[in-house]
């Protein structure tokens, strides 16, 4: 809309830093760039719209491409080919937006997030799908964020072009990783209930799960496109977690504040002859409507734990980091049953031998438990999920 001030004031702004860039030369003309664009982005974001800028590497050019989730997953398909779901969090006073479409390989993507009033990050994959966290040195804390996407990405690689701030981001990343493998090695290995920080990781793995499940594929019939689609869920996932927990700053009193956002059910529909894709109400399990697509779930939850419900039955996994770590995969009946019936017993028992028999494909060594009345089977493997990721091959 081109009388929305907000997008002529971004297309003004965004010629005078291509003008700025050209002026300051590429590598100190990028690193302007960037930090300009967040500026641009907190307004957009007090203005309660989200701006996403699609970067023209060869010529150093900028373009807003959409002002909204909603509106991104309406045009970004036909626009550049596809578009991938973000996971998006909410604190009580600030929103986190980021919005990730497919772009080409000679295309970047610029993704300004937010945290309250402070800019706290970007995140980018390369060919090589590194992760890579770029994080200013002023932002007080990170609320969380997830964000997939399968395009080979390298908008910002020539940021990170002195030794110091490759020494001081490979710190960071090293010293996040080894906090959160402390903690979830304390809060899962802990008795009693569930504590804050517990289940606030908890929240992120199940956002970042229903982020990669909400892909569209608009080129393809829906069948074929909702198989496509979950099947490159599944492999990208890990990726996105492994994103949320190298980002992740814990600080226990804030985690009350953390919420997820419920992200719009746009595959809901899509495949109406056999499956349903949508969020519940509370935002947090993503809902499957076909025992099929859950099995195909089974790897995801092994590497990348979290909950998944079909319409009566559910697959849930927990883990241990560390070396006498172990990973635990539940098969049970799904207590919001609403389409269909309770499966019948055999039925669960039929879906964890199939469990079983994947993970004894991969020489991996598992026991299986079966309740007796039925009501649930589980595989208890005694490995981590860590080492599950990199043992456990995705299904394509």
């Amino acid at each position: 809309d081109e009388s929305d001030p907000l997008r002529r004031l971004t297309q003004e702004d965004l010629a005078r830093l291509v003008r700025l860039s050209r002026e300051l030369g590429p590598q100190q003309g990028r690193l302007t760039v960037f930090q300009s664009l967040l500026e641009l982005g907190l307004e957009a974001l007090k203005a309660e719209r989200g701006l996403v800028f699609l970067w023209e590497e060869e010529k150093n050019l900028f373009h807003p491409i959409a002002a909204s989730p909603h509106d991104l997953l309406q045009s970004a398909g036909r626009t550049l080919g596809g578009a991938l779901g973000s996971a998006v969090l909410s604190s009580r006073k600030a929103r986190l937006l980021a919005d990730a479409p497919l772009v080409g390989a000679q295309s970047a993507l610029l993704c300004p997030l937010f945290a309250g009033q402070k800019t706290v990050g970007l995140l980018y994959l390369d060919r090589s799908q590194a992760r890579r966290a770029f994080q200013p040195a002023d932002a007080d804390f990170l609320t969380a964020f997830a964000w997939v996407t399968s395009a080979p990405l390298a908008a910002f690689a020539q940021l990170s072009d002195t030794r110091d701030w490759n020494e001081r981001l490979e710190s960071i990343v090293s010293e996040r990783t080894r906090e959160i493998a402390r903690l979830r090695l304390r809060t899962s290995s802990s008795s009693g209930p569930p504590s804050p920080a517990s289940e606030w990781l908890a929240e992120v793995e199940r956002a970042v799960g229903n982020a990669a499940l909400a892909i569209e594929n608009l080129d393809e019939s829906e069948a074929q496109g909702v198989r496509r689609a979950s099947a490159q869920a599944l492999r990208l996932t890990r990726l996105a977690l492994e994103a949320a927990r190298r980002l992740g700053e814990w600080h226990p009193e804030r985690l009350e504040a953390v919420e997820v956002q419920r992200i719009s059910r746009e595959l809901e529909g899509l495949d109406r002859n056999r499956r349903s894709y949508s969020l519940d109400e509370g935002g947090g399990l993503a809902v499957f409507c076909d025992p099929e697509d859950a099995l195909l779930a089974l790897r995801l939850f092994v590497e990348a734990p979290f909950g998944c419900e079909c319409s009566h039955v559910r697959i849930s996994a927990a883990s241990v980091e560390g070396p006498s770590g172990w990973t635990q995969v539940r098969v049970e009946r799904a207590l919001n049953a609403r389409a269909t019936p309770p499966a019948p017993d055999s039925t669960l028992v039929r879906l964890a031998e199939r469990l079983a028999e994947r993970i004894v494909a991969d020489r991996l060594h598992g026991e299986l438990h079966v309740d007796p009345d039925g009501a649930w089977a589980e595989i208890r493997l005694p490995q981590p999920a860590a080492t599950l990721g990199e043992t456990l091959v995705l299904p394509r």
